[in-house]
């Protein structure tokens, strides 16, 4: 089952750490991943790109410079027309937004999980914090 990791940067930080263990610990024969970032406004994508690299995992960018470059975002749909991912997995609030519409009738799954704060009082994923079920329970 092929996997694309989708996120809006690879600088440091928690979504980003989650990436880096998503495409680093699965079963590579069983689920190819690929990490692709939105953002690349430096064209070196990050520290978590040179460390997914490192580890011998795909890494590449959409290439926008700003998060309003919605023409350029357009490359998602070529990007999941190329490669045929199973599973669209996006992280954060722009991969979340981006990875809706151009999956949508290519036969990906999209899969967006909240990753809440134990202290904010959401827990990890789940049930959003007002008891409701979040889109991702769905």
């Amino acid at each position: 089952m092929k996997t694309l990791q989708l996120i809006t940067g690879l600088g440091p930080g928690g979504a980003e750490q989650v990436v880096f263990d998503l495409a680093t610990r699965l079963d590579r024969d069983r689920y190819p991943t690929a990490v692709c970032s939105i953002l690349d406004p430096t064209g070196r994508q990050g520290l978590f790109a040179e460390r997914l690299r490192d580890a011998g995992v795909e890494v590449f960018s959409l290439g926008l410079t700003h998060k309003c470059q919605f023409r350029r975002a357009l490359r998602l749909k070529q990007v999941l027309q190329e490669r045929r991912p199973d599973v669209l997995h996006a992280h954060l609030f722009h991969a979340n937004v981006l990875a809706a519409g151009p999956a949508t009738g290519l036969g990906c799954r999209i899969s967006s999980r909240p990753f809440t704060s134990p202290s904010a009082g959401g827990g990890r994923g789940g049930s959003g914090s007002n008891g409701r079920p979040t889109p991702s329970d769905r």
